[in-house]
């Protein structure tokens, strides 16, 4: 299966993904970790040039940057995990760029999607995880987390507050949103019980 964590700043996703790669591991599941922007070499010097903070980046540059990683990452690391009977979990995916660059860069989300559309070629998550967290909680973590913070990090409030909302504006009934602004075990134990329900772990 394909498992796709979403979220802003600071959300706590990377603790919550290592929780549910060694339960599933446990399980006997064959898990596969891996992120967004990033997942092959192509794709993290890409990573690399889009969160430093030197680098002044419009919505739209970042969009197709973002997607030309994506489409290898969707064809060089996630289409040959799954048909290798895989578990993949990962850390952000094209939500993202709906998100940060459609809707709270200004880019419009049909324009985001429409750029993203043939990086995906019709590869879609079984599940989505949001982990919805209040900005100004998730920035102060992420900044705090990596010593001020990477470009996306050091945006405004205004635009991390947009995120969120955003986010709450695409899910459907593909997504599971979960209140992470609690402790790190009570949203674990609301993501295994997402999964149970929906047939995707026992």
């Amino acid at each position: 299966m394909f498992i796709a964590f979403e979220g802003g700043e600071g959300a706590g996703k990377s603790t919550q993904i290592e929780l549910l790669k060694n339960y599933l591991t446990e399980r006997g599941h064959d898990v596969e970790l891996t992120r967004e922007p990033g997942g092959t070499p192509v794709a993290e010097a890409m990573r690399d040039y889009v969160l430093n903070p030197a680098n002044t980046i419009d919505a739209l540059e970042e969009c197709f940057i973002i997607a030309t990683g994506r489409a290898s990452h969707v064809a060089h690391r996630i289409r040959p995990a799954l048909a290798a009977g895989k578990t993949v979990i990962t850390d952000r995916f094209v939500y993202s760029s709906y998100v940060y660059q459609g809707i709270a860069g200004g880019l419009g989300l049909e324009k985001a999607k429409r750029i993203n559309e043939p990086a995906i070629d019709g590869c879609e998550p079984d599940l989505i995880i949001l982990l919805d967290i209040e900005a100004s909680t998730g920035v102060a973590r992420a900044r705090q987390a990596k010593d001020g913070g990477d470009r996306l990090d050091q945006a405004s409030m205004a635009f991390h507050e947009q995120v969120n909302a955003g986010y709450r504006t695409i899910v459907d009934d593909r997504w599971a949103v979960i209140d992470a602004n609690r402790d790190v075990a009570a949203v674990f134990d609301d993501i295994v019980h997402v999964m149970t329900d929906r047939g995707l772990c026992a």
